[in-house]
């Protein structure tokens, strides 16, 4: 009943939320904005990105130490170290405090999902959003980790036009960090989310006459072999067996087979009742549809190729919570809304939106282990 009434509430305040953002995304007559809304702009995505200031590496700092003292607050008094081991165990007054290495990837999810939010909307307060809303339920951390760094090197190539070394680097480093982390259970929807956005975005250049199509398929190319190279690494990091084995490949496609029999146990298993978070997050992703279709930004289409797949399968396999994908997109609807002189609107959706995650989370942890044990 507390979980049902927690959802109750939530599309309570959900509704409130999109009548008051489609309210300020609508133009007043006669402006030039509602000239423009009818006039159809076309597709912008040069110059969108906002600008980062060196006060985001503190703000950045910040939420990294504050996730790490978070996680070893939860962390006290258990001894669970993770997949990737202990770093640091040390007493601290009363019980004993473990400090592992997922905690420090979620510090740099943290991190990366604050600058990449800060990257997409210009607001400090909407970043903050976004990457407390992960700190809060850091899901799969290390390859959270991987994918917020991997979007914030591909926004950084998309959003802010680089020539020479620098467009290179950013689109390679982007694509090898997201390939990595296309290999966990939980993210597995992110390859199809790196195709798609990559092919829009060197169509987009192309049509633009930013370079030629053979250029842009020596990118396209390169992009492909990076990311297979970071799921090869991936697989090789999570596994922990050495990519240089003779059983290196078959362990790969092992793992893979073991992937998609969860995801097909998990997506014929679950109740409907277990379905009904999907539609708080995804009902997230209509702004953004709605954003594109009237302003036609690259901000908006960028999020919206990324957050899509990986909220369908959210929907599908309710156990799998991509909160790197709703950070992003309570960040950047924040942002919008206090673009649009809605400040209160923002505040109150950004807060109930971590609270309600919060309290999913907490639940989670309190019942799960009365049901199991």
């Amino acid at each position: 009943m507390v979980y049902l009434g927690l959802m109750a509430t939530g599309l309570i305040l959900l509704v409130w939320y999109y009548i008051v953002l489609g309210q300020a995304e609508r133009p007043k007559a006669g402006t030039l904005e509602w000239i423009d809304r009818y006039e159809r702009p076309c597709f912008t995505l040069d110059s969108c990105g906002k600008e980062l200031c060196c006060k985001d590496a503190l703000w950045a700092w910040g939420l990294a130490f504050l996730s790490v003292v978070v996680s070893l607050l939860l962390s006290a008094g258990s001894a669970y170290d993770g997949s990737l081991g202990l770093l640091l165990r040390f007493k601290c007054g009363g019980p004993m405090l473990y400090l592992s290495a997922e905690m420090l990837c979620a510090a740099i999810a943290a991190a990366a999902a604050y600058l990449l939010g800060k990257a997409l909307t210009g607001s400090v307060f909407a970043a903050l959003a976004g990457a407390v809303l992960f700190a809060v339920r850091p899901t799969d951390a290390l390859f959270s980790c991987l994918l917020l760094c991997g979007l914030l090197c591909l926004w950084l190539w998309a959003g802010y036009p680089r020539r020479g070394f620098a467009n290179w680097a950013l689109l390679l480093a982007g694509a090898l960090l997201s390939g990595a982390a296309a290999f966990s259970f939980y993210l597995c929807a992110v390859t199809l989310a790196f195709l798609i956005t990559l092919a829009v975005v060197l169509c987009y250049r192309v049509r633009n006459e930013v370079f030629g199509g053979w250029y842009a398929l020596l990118l396209f190319a390169a992009a492909c072999v990076l990311a297979a190279v970071g799921f090869l690494a991936g697989a090789a990091l999570h596994g922990k067996v050495s990519p240089f084995s003779a059983k290196f490949l078959p362990g790969v496609g092992a793992a893979l087979i073991a992937r998609w029999k969860l995801l097909y146990a998990a997506l014929c298993t679950a109740e409907i009742g277990a379905r009904l978070p999907a539609v708080l997050l995804l009902s997230g992703l209509v702004p953004l549809v709605t954003l594109f279709r009237s302003r036609r930004t690259g901000d908006a289409l960028f999020l919206l190729l990324w957050a899509l797949p990986i909220a369908l399968q959210y929907a599908l396999i309710p156990n799998v919570f991509p909160s790197a994908s709703a950070a992003l997109v309570c960040a950047y609807l924040t942002g919008r809304l206090l673009e649009r002189g809605h400040p209160a609107a923002a505040r109150l959706g950004a807060i109930g939106a971590i609270a309600v995650v919060a309290l999913q989370g907490i639940l989670w942890e309190v019942f799960s282990p009365a049901f199991y044990f």
